[in-house]
């Protein structure tokens, strides 16, 4: 059983014991990482506990990609992994799993999460992890559907025992603040991408979803860029502009929203 130490708070009364009976639960573990800070983090604090304490749990980094559209961050993923197996060479961290999978909105939909369940019926792994956080948890912000609805706990509180995500109750400052507090803003930020619609030399396209709300969270895009804040609506901001589109999508939207 490892300490207390390895419990997570942040400024503002959030805290995360989920590491401790995740090792306590399971012996091989596996983290999908995206190249982001949440996942990234979630890999690192799980190598850290293991290494620092000596422990005989197993990592399985795995990585999904979307066969068509979003930019793959095939090189930034490399590094997180190298960045941690250095960090942490006795953490106990298998080759990563790479698979490919149709555009979510397909009807292939779940293909993504069978390549994870065959893993745990294999008995390669015992469980996986993902590094989801939830939206704003204090402030009334809009970022977009995925994140500003799907994200929100009323929903998440759903979801929970399913994927067994760490950070599932918290939002993306608490991780900003785990990256502050343990001096990882120049090591393993830098290896970190959140947009999915880069420019052509590679800068964060500073409009998408991800890039506002790393933005919001970290006070800088992907690699280190200041830039121009983000526009940043409230939720009731959103409602008044969707009300103004009687477009299907957008209905369907509201809908979602005001549930």
């Amino acid at each position: 059983m490892i300490s207390n130490d390895y419990v997570l708070y942040d400024d503002r009364g959030l805290k995360v014991d989920f590491f401790l009976h995740l090792l306590e639960d399971f012996e091989d573990i596996g983290v999908m990482l995206s190249g982001g800070p949440d996942s990234a983090f979630v890999l690192y604090w799980l190598a850290k506990c293991i290494h620092e304490n000596k422990l005989s749990n197993t990592i399985l980094p795995m990585t999904g990609y979307e066969t068509v559209g979003k930019y793959q961050p095939y090189n930034e993923i490399k590094s997180i992994l190298s960045f941690v197996d250095n960090e942490f060479p006795n953490a106990n961290m298998l080759d990563s799993y790479v698979y490919y999978y149709a555009p979510w909105r397909t009807a292939n939909k779940f293909e993504s999460e069978g390549h994870k369940k065959k893993f745990v019926e294999s008995g390669l792994i015992d469980h996986y992890i993902n590094g989801v956080v939830a939206g704003p948890l204090f402030e009334d912000i809009y970022f977009g559907d995925t994140i500003s609805v799907d994200r929100d706990l009323k929903h998440r509180d759903k979801a929970v025992g399913k994927r067994r995500g760490p950070f599932q109750q918290v939002d993306k400052k608490f991780i900003a603040y785990q990256y502050k507090k343990y001096n990882l803003m120049d090591s393993l930020y830098p290896h970190t991408v959140s947009c999915i619609a880069p420019k052509k030399n590679g800068d964060p396209c500073q409009r998408c979803w991800w890039c506002k709300e790393r933005y919001w969270a970290f006070s800088s895009y992907d690699r280190g860029l200041i830039g121009e804040p983000p526009l940043l609506r409230t939720k009731q901001e959103m409602y008044d502009r969707l009300k103004l589109d009687h477009g299907h999508e957008h209905k369907k939207l509201m809908n979602r929203i005001n549930q």
